[in-house]
C-alpha cells in the first residue's frame, strides 16, 4: 500500500485477521518509536484484533503501509 493512502482514522489489514485504526499521523515525528529517530513521518494506531488487541503502538509511516494489504473502512 502507499505511503499516502495511509489515513487518520482508516482501518487496515494484513490479510491475515489483523486489523489497525490509525489513532494520528505526524509529519513532526509526534509519534517516534524511539528517541533521536530520524524518519519524522509517523503515525500511533490501535492492534483492534488479533493476540495483541487493544495494544496501542508508534509506527513510521512507511513501515505501516508496508504492513498494510487492504483499507476496510
Amino acid at each position: 500500500m502507499k505511503k499516502s493512502e495511509i489515513v487518520e482514522g482508516g482501518i487496515y489489514s494484513n490479510k491475515r485477521g489483523w486489523q489497525r485504526v490509525v489513532l494520528g499521523i505526524s509529519e513532526a515525528g509526534e509519534y517516534r518509536l524511539y528517541f533521536g529517530q530520524d524518519e519524522k513521518h509517523t503515525l500511533q494506531y490501535k492492534q483492534l484484533s488479533g493476540k495483541e488487541a487493544g495494544r496501542t503502538a508508534n509506527s513510521t509511516v512507511a513501515s505501516f503501509a508496508s504492513w498494510a494489504k487492504k483499507r476496510e473502512n
